[in-house]
């Protein structure tokens, strides 16, 4: 993708563009899913040439608000206008349709769909369309012609998607996670490919978890959070907005009270790294520096506030109680105490193979799920629950059916908020495994969906160790004619393990079950092959990462010795 030097924007977003009509405009948009509020109350407007873009935390919203300017679902309330007109309804206009370009999500393609067919297929849709071989040359996909979709890597199948977004020369872009599965050369590839055509008039509006991409490219960043956009506006503006210029950070431990009242402090912010001070000037940073000296703390950097710092205090994340003046709200810690005691339950519960600590932490979740703190994933630990309540606890097939019913509603619900949320389609594959075994005569329906979902898991994180772990427990629980492979299974594992190892937790409603386990699964596939010693020694290895397993050390590790 060699087209121009990859440049961030530099504009405005008020300069001589408010003059403008809309190419996109959004007002008090509202959409919900039964009791569920998804985004409300959303109002924005994108200029031709800018570009635009939602950030925010999974199940923000942006999903929803990206659904309903394409038509895939209709706004309870509110008005989509798209190039100055009102479109209550996109599927009837085609010739509005055919001036946006959309993203499709990856499993959008048939499987065995060439790259070459699938760009020459969209094109032949628009009666002026860009030439696919150029796209093809573009995008670098000239080695992939002949390749079939599914045989893409997951970089190479975004650069396609993007590409028939492309093909039809629409004047409104629409882009989902458009870097995800790139590596930083190709991101900036792809940048300079989207900057070209932006030159010649498209506009560009994406989602995207990649604070550094949101801040080099958009013009304008809108931070969506529990439904609602809570902040709008150029880096600089949002950065001004919320009094951050400059940081200090302190990687040792250090009272933050004790820093909060010097000179030109705006925020500072306690958390498990350490301690980040912020400030708009430098008597802010001298003032800061001077304090830390006399504190005795020399070991500290000074450094620029990015959008991240903006995105962390405009979404109330839990390190906002220290010094944080006009915070939006102050929910941060006070909501992450019942979530984290039900994590903590959680695990007791599979440590000692007593059911009571789960049913408590059932009521933390759903405690949390009701305040509106973090939906997505208290609707993902609420699953968890009834999976281990299936596979470890209940008393009948009954009973395992009615929990593993549950564990699925519950993730296509977390799903439904946040598509790209590869930890919940993951577990939605190993419930539908379990729902298998208990029901074989669904094998012909349920089969290829278990298949799908968790494909899509892959590609939407393939460094997740949680998703290697699941490929590779229904890969060795497969039988071999349906595709299974007990070796390649351990491979998967071993995979898995690496990538727990390496595995950071920054955040308490992050995923973070699965390392112990991993290992008693590898050493339980090693026993099997014969392997006495190197099973021992996964599961020696399963109590070093968790002490209270009582799984391996009860009756695992001791059954080597029988």
């Amino acid at each position: 993708m060699e087209i121009m030097t990859s440049t961030p924007s530099t504009s405005s977003p008020d300069s001589g563009w408010r003059e403008q009509t809309p190419t996109l405009k959004i007002n008090a948009l509202r959409k919900s899913y039964g009791k569920l509020v998804a985004i409300q109350n959303a109002s924005f407007a994108v200029y031709s040439q800018q570009v635009f873009c939602l950030v925010g935390p999974n199940g923000a919203g942006k999903t929803s608000v990206i659904d309903c300017i394409v038509g895939l679902k209709r706004p309870d309330s509110g008005d989509v206008h798209l190039f100055g007109e009102r479109i209550p309804d996109l599927r009837w206009r085609k010739d509005i349709r055919s001036r946006i370009g959309i993203q499709f999500q990856e499993d959008s393609l048939y499987n065995d769909i060439r790259v070459g067919e699938a760009l020459r297929l969209y094109a032949k849709m628009y009666q002026d369309p860009v030439d696919p071989d150029e796209l093809i040359d573009i995008f670098e996909l000239q080695r992939q012609q002949k390749t079939a979709y599914k045989n893409l890597s997951g970089g190479e199948r975004r650069r396609l998607l993007i590409a028939i977004a492309l093909v039809g020369k629409p004047a409104l872009l629409i882009l989902d996670e458009p870097s995800s599965n790139l590596d930083p050369h190709l991101r900036r590839q792809l940048w300079d490919v989207l900057n070209h055509y932006r030159s010649r008039g498209l506009t560009i509006v994406m989602t995207t978890h990649n604070m550094q991409e949101a801040q080099q490219y958009s013009d304008v960043v809108c931070v969506v959070n529990k439904g609602e956009i809570i902040a709008s506006g150029s880096v600089p503006q949002l950065l001004e907005q919320f009094q951050l210029n400059l940081k200090v950070e302190v990687e040792t431990e250090v009272d933050p009270e004790t820093l909060a009242d010097c000179p030109g402090v705006t925020h500072v912010d306690g958390n498990p790294q350490g301690v980040s001070i912020y400030g708009k000037d430098e008597v802010f940073r001298e003032t800061v520096i001077d304090r830390l000296n006399s504190l005795g703390i020399h070991q500290f950097s000074v450094k620029t506030a990015d959008l991240e710092d903006v995105y962390l205090f405009a979404t109330g994340s839990r390190y906002m109680r220290y010094g944080q003046k006009n915070a939006k709200n102050g929910q941060g810690i006070e909501s992450e105490a019942p979530f984290i005691e039900g994590k903590e339950l959680l695990q007791q519960a599979i440590d000692t193979s007593n059911p009571d600590p789960l049913y408590e932490a059932q009521k933390l979740f759903e405690q949390t799920r009701q305040n509106g703190n973090y939906e997505i994933f208290a609707l993902y630990y609420l699953a968890l629950c009834e999976y281990r309540r299936a596979t470890l606890f209940a008393a009948s097939p009954d009973e395992q059916t009615q929990s593993i019913n549950r564990t699925i509603e519950y993730l296509k619900e977390a799903i439904e908020l946040e598509d790209n949320f590869s930890d919940a389609h993951a577990l939605l594959a190993s419930a539908y495994g379990q729902k298998l075994g208990l029901k074989p005569h669904l094998g012909m329906a349920l089969g290829p969906e278990t298949k799908r979902v968790l494909e899509k898991s892959k590609r939407l994180d393939g460094n997740n160790p949680r998703v290697v772990l699941i490929d590779g427990m229904s890969d060795y629980y497969t039988p071999a004619m349906f595709g299974g492979d007990k070796q390649r299974a351990i491979s998967k594992i071993e995979q898995a393990l690496e990538l727990f190892a390496k595995e950071e937790i920054r955040d308490p409603f992050q995923p973070s079950w699965g390392y112990d386990e991993a290992c008693a699964h590898l050493g339980i596939m090693r026993q099997e092959a014969g392997d006495i010693e190197g099973a021992r020694e996964a599961f020696v290895k399963a109590l070093e990462v968790n002490p209270n397993n009582g799984w391996v050390e009860k009756h695992l590790l001791p059954g080597l010795d029988r």
